[in-house]
C-alpha cells in the first residue's frame, strides 16, 4: 500500500468516527465530500494569457478538434473536460443549478455571432464537457480564461478551480515568453503551493524567424523563469493535431509532444498532493469550530462535578445497593420452596416444612398418618411372611407323610394320626392367610383416610402457596422499584454533565487515527512530494496537540462503569405464576402410602384323607366281581359311598370355622419398650417386645390389652400406647 492509499484508508476510518459523533452532520458530510474529492482524477488546469493557443493545445492532447479555437476574451469561460463514453455538455449556472445542453452548442457558446448563445452565456458559471478520450480517464483537464480576464466572474471561477487543482500547465506563446503579466499570474499560482509546468506553444514557426537552435532558446528561457516554473517544454499543437488527424508520424515527431508525455504521466500521480492540501484546510476549519464548542460547553467543569459525585455520592448509593442485594437474597432463600414447586418433581416435605401458615394440627395429622403407614405396611408384610413360612413347613411335613408323585403310595401306609395333624396345620394356615387379608383391608382403609386428609391438606397448601407467591413478588417489586427511583434521580442530576462530556468522546478515536496518519506521512520518502508531506505532518501535529487538550478524562469512563454496575438487575427474583401440575396429584405420585398395593399369597388344597381301608375294599370287591359273587352296579355304588373325597369333605365339616379378625384401630408405642404376651392377661407368657414409635394394627381389645398379631398382646394403657380407633 503506497502513501496515498494509506492516507485515504485513514481518512475513511476518520469518516466512521465522524459518522458516530454527536456534533451533527456537518463534519460527517465534509469528510465524505473530502474522500470523494481525493478519489477523483488528478485535476490539471491549463492556463495562459489570451491567444496563447490553449484550445489548440487541448485539442492536440485530446487527439481531435473538440474545442472552438476562435474564442475571444468576451466568450471565454472555464471548461472542465472529463471522461465520458460519449460527448456531452452540461452548464453549471451562477445560482448553482445545472443544465444539460446539446453538445452542438459548445462552439456557439464559446464564439461570437449567436445571439441566443450569448444570452445563455451570461448566466453560466462554467461548463462541464465529457469526451471519449483515453487521457481523460486518468486526468481531468480544466481550460480557464486566466486570472486577468475582462470579466470578474471568469476570474472568480478560475481562482475557485485553482484551489482544487493538483497541477497547472502554463502555456506561453512563442515569441512572448515570460511577460510581466504572466509572471504576476504565476505568482498567484505559487501561493497555492503549485509550481507550474511551462509549455511554449507554436515552436513550428521558430525556424521561420531565426537560425538559433531551439533547445538553446528553451534552456535560456527556463533558466530565466526557474523561480516560476519547474520545467519548460516546447511543442507545436498544430503539428501534433495534424499528425494525429492525418496519421502523419513526421508531424507528430516535429510537434515534440513525446517530451510532454512523461510530464503528463507524472501528473496522474498527483492525488497525494491534493489530499494533503485539502486535508490541511479541513483540519483548520475543524479546530476553529471545536474551540468555539469547548468555550461554550466547558467540559472541564463537568469533569470536576462528576469527580465530586464519584468521591461522595456514589459510595452511599453502592452501600444502598448492597442492602438491596442482601434483602433480595434473603427473599430468594425464603421463596426457594416455591421455585422447587415449579419443577417436575418437587420435594413435598420441603414444601410442608416451609409453609408456616398451614394449620399445625393438619400437618401433625398428616405426618402421623405417614408414620402409621410404615407400621401397617410392616405388620402386613410380617403376616405375609408368617403365612408363607408356615405354608412351606406344612407342605414339607405333608410330603414326609403322604409323599409326592409316585411316592404317594406312602399315603396308603400313613397313620390316621399323622394325617389328622396335617389337617390341623391346614386349618391354622387358613387362619394365617385370613390375617393377611385383614391387614390388606386395613391398608385399604388407611389409604382412603389418607386420601381424604391429603385433599384437605393440599387445599390449604394451594391457598398458602398463592399467598406466598403474591407476598414475595410484591415485596421484591417494591424493593427494586424504590432502588430504581433513587438511581433514576442520581442519573438525572448528572445527565447534563454526562451529555456534554460524551459529545467529546469522538475525539479519542479521532486522535488515534490522526496519529497513525502522521506516523505514515512522517515516514514517507517521496522526494517529489516532500514539501507537501512536511507541511502536512506539521499541521497534523498541531491538530493532535489541540485535540488532546479537549479529550475527556477517564472520569467519564469511571462514572459510566459505576452507573452500569448499579443498574445490575441480577438480584431480582422470579416466581412462576401457576404450577404446571395439580398439587394433589403430584404429591400423590410421590407418596408410598397411595401407590403401595399389598399382596396376599394364594392358599392350596392337600389330600389328607386316610385311604388305607378304601384301598383294601377296592381289592376285595375286585376279587368278588371277578369270581362272579357280585354284580358291577352294586360294587360301584358301595365304592362311591366309601369315596375318600366325600370323607375329606366330612372331615372339613368337623373342623372349626377360621377366625376372621378385623382391624379396629392403630396403636403407636409411646413407652421406651413394652412387653408382648401370648394371651390377654398380664400374667401370660412374654413372647417378645415392641419399641417406642412403632405402630401396629389392633385386631381386638380384651381386659385392657390389645391384640396386634397372632397370639400377640400388649398393654393398652394410655401411658404406654396411643390408641386410635379406625371404626
Amino acid at each position: 500500500m503506497n502513501l496515498y492509499e494509506n492516507f485515504l484508508a485513514t481518512l475513511e476510518r476518520i469518516e466512521v468516527v465522524f459518522s458516530t459523533q454527536r456534533l451533527g452532520k456537518t463534519w460527517d458530510e465534509e469528510c465524505t465530500a473530502l474522500i470523494r474529492d481525493v478519489k477523483d482524477n488528478s485535476r490539471v488546469l491549463v492556463m495562459g494569457e489570451f491567444n496563447a493557443g490553449k484550445s489548440s493545445f487541448l485539442n492536440a492532447l485530446l487527439g481531435k478538434e473538440w474545442l472552438a479555437t476562435d474564442v475571444t476574451p468576451a466568450t471565454a469561460m472555464v471548461t472542465v473536460l472529463q471522461y465520458g463514453n460519449s460527448p456531452s455538455l452540461e452548464a453549471v449556472m451562477k445560482d448553482g443549478q445545472t443544465m444539460s445542453l446539446d453538445f452542438g452548442l459548445l462552439h456557439s457558446i464559446s464564439a461570437e455571432g449567436d445571439p441566443e448563445a450569448a444570452k445563455l452565456r451570461g448566466d453560466i458559471h462554467y461548463l462541464k464537457v465529457q469526451l471519449p478520450s483515453e487521457l481523460l480517464k486518468t486526468i481531468t483537464l480544466v481550460d480557464t480564461p486566466g486570472l486577468n480576464s475582462v470579466y470578474d466572474h471568469h476570474t472568480k471561477a478560475t481562482k475557485e478551480f485553482l484551489q482544487k487543482a493538483d497541477d497547472v500547465i502554463w502555456l506561453f506563446r512563442y515569441g512572448a515568453i515570460g511577460r510581466m503579466s504572466e509572471i504576476q499570474s504565476i505568482e498567484q499560482i505559487k501561493e497555492h503551493g503549485i509550481l507550474p509546468l511551462g509549455i511554449v506553444n507554436a515552436i513550428d514557426i521558430h525556424y521561420e524567424q531565426t537560425d538559433e537552435d531551439l533547445d538553446e532558446l528553451l534552456q535560456r528561457e527556463q533558466r530565466r523563469l526557474r523561480p516560476y516554473i519547474r520545467e519548460l517544454i516546447g511543442v507545436s499543437a498544430l503539428d501534433a493535431l495534424e499528425g494525429i488527424l492525418e496519421d502523419n508520424a513526421e508531424k507528430r515527431e516535429w510537434s515534440n509532444f513525446s517530451d510532454l508525455s512523461l510530464s503528463l504521466n507524472q501528473m496522474q500521480q498527483l492525488k497525494l498532493r491534493r489530499l494533503m492540501r485539502v486535508v490541511i484546510k479541513f483540519m483548520g476549519n475543524f479546530v476553529e469550530q471545536l474551540e468555539d464548542m469547548v468555550r461554550q460547553d466547558n467540559p472541564g467543569e463537568c469533569d470536576a462535578r462528576l469527580c465530586s459525585f464519584l468521591l461522595e455520592m456514589l459510595p452511599l448509593h453502592q452501600n444502598h445497593q448492597k442492602q438491596l442485594h442482601t434483602s433480595l437474597l434473603e427473599l430468594k432463600n425464603k421463596s426457594s420452596v416455591l421455585n422447587i414447586l415449579s419443577k417436575p418433581e418437587p420435594s413435598f416435605k420441603a414444601v410442608l416444612h416451609q409453609l408456616e401458615n398451614v394449620d399445625v394440627e393438619v400437618k401433625k395429622d398428616f405426618v402421623k398418618l405417614s408414620n402409621q403407614f410404615k407400621s401397617i405396611k410392616r405388620f402386613h408384610e410380617s403376616n405375609v411372611q408368617n403365612f408363607v413360612g408356615y405354608r412351606d413347613a406344612t407342605v414339607a411335613e405333608y410330603k414326609m407323610v403322604a409323599g409326592t408323585g409316585i411316592g404317594r403310595i406312602k399315603q396308603l401306609f400313613a397313620s390316621k394320626k399323622k394325617l389328622h395333624s396335617i389337617n390341623k396345620r391346614l386349618a391354622s394356615l387358613e387362619n394365617k392367610r385370613q390375617n393377611c387379608e385383614n391387614s390388606k383391608e386395613t391398608i385399604s382403609n388407611y389409604q382412603s383416610s389418607f386420601d381424604y386428609r391429603l385433599s384437605k391438606l393440599t387445599d390449604l397448601l394451594e391457598v398458602e402457596i398463592n399467598l406466598k407467591k403474591s407476598q414475595y413478588q410484591s415485596y421484591a417489586g417494591n424493593l427494586i422499584k424504590q432502588y430504581d427511583q433513587k438511581l433514576k434521580g442520581i442519573k438525572e442530576d448528572q445527565e447534563e454533565d454526562v451529555h456534554i462530556m460524551e459529545q467529546y468522546l469522538f475525539l479519542i478515536p479521532l486522535v488515534d487515527q490522526l496519529e497513525q496518519l502522521w506516523t505514515t506521512a512522517a515516514a514517507a520518502g517521496d522526494e517529489q512530494n516532500q514539501y507537501y508531506i512536511d507541511s502536512f505532518t506539521n499541521s497534523l501535529l498541531g491538530l493532535i496537540d489541540c485535540l488532546r487538550a479537549y479529550i475527556p478524562s477517564n472520569t467519564l469512563d469511571r462514572y459510566l462503569s459505576a452507573i452500569h454496575g448499579l443498574e445490575d438487575k441480577g438480584t431480582s427474583i422470579f416466581i412462576e405464576d401457576k404450577l404446571p401440575y395439580s398439587l394433589k396429584s403430584n404429591i400423590s405420585g410421590h407418596s408410598d402410602s397411595l401407590i403401595y398395593t399389598p399382596l396376599v399369597p394364594d392358599m392350596f388344597i392337600l389330600n389328607t384323607v386316610y385311604i388305607r381301608p378304601y384301598f383294601m375294599t377296592v381289592v376285595l370287591l375286585g376279587a368278588l366281581f371277578a369270581s362272579g359273587w357280585t354284580n358291577r352296579e352294586w360294587a360301584m355304588s358301595w365304592l362311591d359311598e366309601l369315596n375318600p373325597t366325600k370323607q375329606t369333605e366330612a372331615v372339613k365339616e368337623v373342623h372349626e370355622e377360621p377366625v376372621q379378625p378385623q382391624t379396629i384401630g392403630i396403636a403407636t408405642i409411646i413407652a421406651a419398650e413394652l412387653n408382648m404376651r401370648n394371651g390377654p392377661d398380664l400374667n401370660a407368657e412374654v413372647i417378645g417386645t415392641v419399641k417406642k414409635g412403632e405402630s401396629y394394627a389392633v385386631l381386638a381389645e380384651q381386659n385392657g390389652l390389645l391384640l396386634i398379631g397372632d397370639h400377640a398382646w400388649i398393654s393398652g394403657k394410655a401411658d404406654y400406647v396411643s390408641f386410635e380407633l379406625t371404626q
